[in-house]
Parts: C-alpha cells; structure tokens; sequence
C-alpha cells in the first residue's frame, strides 16, 4: 500500500519502499519505492519486512499456519497454550530475556546545565546580559555628569 505525504521541500513521497533520500533544509528522510529492475534479494528483504507487521491484520487461520509452534486453538483463542516450555527455553537462549535497558542516569546538575543550551534560552540570556550592560553603562555615565 503506498501512501502519499506532502512536506515543504517535496511536493510528494511514496512510504513503501527501500529508497530514502535526504530532504533539502530538514534533517529527516523520505521513503521512495524501488525501480523496477530491482534485484531479488532487495524485493524479497522488502516484502519480508512488509510481511513481518501484519499480525493483526490477519485471520486466526492464518497467524496458525503463519506461526504453529503458537499452538492456537482456533474455537477459543483466549484458551490456546501458547509456545511449549522447550521451545520458550531455546528462544530465551537464543535471542535473550526479553528486558528493556535501564535507562540512562543524568545527574541534577548536568540536567540543569543543559537546560540553558536551547536557542532561545540562549535568546533570553544574551537579551539580559545586553540589558545588565546598558544598565550599567547607563548609571556609570549619569554619575559622572552628576559630579
């Protein structure tokens, strides 16, 4: 299915297919589809990834013939038995406990220092400092007239 997008730099991008470019004045990519004298290996790597995220778009009878180490009962799928113990064993040994990392430690005052690197905070702060020196300047030379 290809799917038509507009942007600023592009007029339109197709999003199924292996070809990105970069777009001009952004940091993102677009999604081109293939030519069609594609080798082999590009178009079966395209359509196995296309495949690999339509689970829920298919029927039971499918994802069983799909996936029949799942065991899926078809009268009551709720009541199916899912992978057997040996199976779940060598898939945890092969591909590893299915944890997410922890994620990264910040310390406080590197949180706090970073918070000042925004553009516009660098903005406002150049803007103060400006103020602060004019300020200054200011009351400097009016004491000197005064005198």
């Amino acid at each position: 299915m290809l799917k038509k997008t507009t942007s600023a730099t592009r007029d339109e991008s197709l999003h199924c297919g292996v070809k990105t470019i970069q777009c001009v004045g952004f940091n993102r990519k677009k999604v081109w589809p293939a030519k069609e004298g594609t080798s082999s290996a590009e178009s079966k790597l395209r359509d196995s990834l296309s495949l690999s995220y339509v689970e829920h778009y298919l029927t039971l009878e499918e994802l069983r013939d799909i996936h029949p180490d799942s065991f899926i009962d078809l009268n009551a799928p709720e009541k199916s038995d899912g992978l057997s113990s040996e199976e779940a064993k060598k898939r945890l040994k092969d591909g590893g406990a299915n944890v997410l990392a922890p994620p990264k430690r910040i310390s406080n005052l590197k949180l706090f220092a970073k918070q000042f690197l925004y553009k516009f905070w660098l903005l406002l702060m150049g803007a103060a400092l400006c103020t602060i020196f004019t300020y200054v300047c200011f009351q400097y030379f009016f004491l000197f007239e005064i005198m």
